[in-house]
């Protein structure tokens, strides 16, 4: 289920890209802001992952 973006966090992380972009803030400082935006990652069974290709057209699969 992807994470909802709140308001603030959008800006702040916003921010933080300007910051990083002007060079005030490293690299690592963005990267920690950039985690807070990720949703969760769900393990997958190879059952799940052979549905999930399956499903695709076929243009997609060779990606």
């Amino acid at each position: 289920m992807a994470k909802k973006k709140s308001p603030i966090l959008e800006a702040v992380h916003e921010t933080a890209t300007g910051l990083h972009k002007a060079g005030l803030m490293y690299q690592t400082t963005l990267r920690e802001f950039d985690s807070l935006c990720l949703s969760e990652i769900e393990p997958l069974e190879p059952k799940q992952i052979k549905e999930i290709r399956e499903s695709l057209p076929k243009a997609r699969q060779r990606l």
